[in-house]
């Protein structure tokens, strides 16, 4: 039994094409350091601010404190930095998909 070895040709990108992805991945990784600082920034100060400070104890109306608010507001933050991420990966997906389908017809 002889089992046929079947050899695809490469997928070669020209230069300009490898350029203009490498500018798509300098841009996503941007993206994804600015979209990580944003979470940072805010995440981090609820459990130092409510561990070591008596900022967050306030009550706002009824028994609902400041703590509780800055809580929901994370949920919210959460939710609106992963629509953001998810709508900006998406375009620089339709990016690297031009730029690919560009290649393939030069090449």
């Amino acid at each position: 039994m002889t089992q046929e070895v079947q050899q695809e040709k490469p997928d070669v990108i020209s230069a300009g094409a490898m350029t203009s992805l490498d500018t798509i991945a300098a841009q996503r990784i941007g993206i994804a350091l600015r979209f990580s600082a944003v979470m940072c920034l805010f995440f981090f100060p609820l459990p130092i601010l409510g561990l070591f400070t008596s900022t967050l104890d306030g009550v706002v109306v009824g028994g609902l404190t400041w703590a509780w608010i800055y809580a929901f507001a994370q949920f919210a933050v959460a939710l609106i930095l992963a629509t953001r991420y998810t709508a900006s990966a998406g375009r620089l997906d339709a990016k690297i998909a031009e730029v690919l389908r560009q290649s393939s017809k030069k090449g």
